[in-house]
């Protein structure tokens, strides 16, 4: 990213030389190579379903090239995969936002608004009496939601 930034300055102001344009070429080619290899290990742990390391390397993609709709659809997947549903839905809207003419962000957002009202479902009964008037109601939510989920 910084490199893009040097080589940017270069054309604007029109003083660079040669030696600092092959080594912002170089730094450039770096960077793309950290990103390369990054993408590769939050790829493969993705694929492994290590949830917390395909977060932690999707995050680090996104703090170097912040504005790839993939990498926050990916971590955005991780982070649903992880149970962390709040975060997920943050994370796909962000990939929404950067390019809202994408369908797998779309449904697995709507997906991850239904998990999250499970979770929030489950929980809402387990801490009802089963003679509470709300349990009944509560326990037929979820059996609605488990099949919009299949």
């Amino acid at each position: 990213m910084a490199a893009l930034l040097l080589i940017s300055n270069c054309v604007l102001i029109g003083g660079c030389t040669a030696t600092s344009s092959r080594l912002d070429r170089q730094a450039m080619h770096r960077d793309f190579d950290f990103a390369y290899q990054q993408l590769k290990v939050a790829d493969k742990a993705y694929a492994l379903g290590s949830w917390q390391q395909a977060i932690l390397a999707y995050k680090s993609l996104i703090g170097e090239i912040p504005e790839n709709a993939y990498f926050h659809f990916r971590l955005g997947n991780a982070l649903a995969y992880d149970g962390q549903y709040p975060q997920a839905i943050e994370a796909l809207q962000k990939s929404l936002k950067i390019d809202a003419h994408q369908a797998k962000p779309w449904l697995n957002l709507s997906t991850t608004h239904l998990l999250a009202a499970q979770s929030a479902g489950t929980k809402a009964l387990a801490s009802l009496d089963e003679t509470d008037p709300l349990h009944s109601s509560t326990h037929e939510r979820l059996k609605l939601l488990q099949e919009l989920l299949k």
